[in-house]
């Protein structure tokens, strides 16, 4: 999880400095609260209010709209008052998992379980950006 928190964090520098010219300094990307606002989610659009005095929902939106879609990840949505809601591909995520050897296996349902619920990853080696455009 802890990877795709940071490749998270990466390509939300990345969108942020493209549409902002601006390099926040360190990018939280978390848990949410509930299981219907996404996998992971990042306040990083209330930092950015600040500095660009503009509602953090419609930064969240546009941050949103120009995310590029890795092979793990379904969609990303604006949530709430302007928080980043990152939803998984669970069929990709499966597919991963079915073709992995058997020992990775164990330590990715071990490290992906959360509220008793299993949720499967891909392996940080696995994992690519090759998916997505670039502006």
């Amino acid at each position: 999880m802890e990877e795709l928190k940071e490749e998270s964090a990466r390509i939300i520098r990345g969108v942020v400095d493209r549409l902002y010219h601006l390099v926040p300094g360190k990018i939280a990307v978390e848990d949410p609260p509930r299981p219907g606002m996404g996998d992971l989610a990042s306040p990083v659009a209330f930092e950015l209010a600040r500095a660009l005095k503009r509602p953090p929902r419609v930064i969240a939106q546009e941050i949103a709209a120009e995310f590029p879609r890795p092979a793990w990840l379904a969609r990303v949505e604006a949530g709430g008052a302007g928080y980043l809601n990152l939803f998984f591909d669970r069929a990709e995520s499966q597919y991963v998992l079915q073709n992995i050897p058997p020992m990775f296996v164990t330590v990715f349902h071990k490290v992906t379980r959360r509220n008793g619920h299993h949720r499967p990853l891909r392996p940080a080696a696995v994992l690519s950006t090759t998916n997505h455009h670039s502006a």
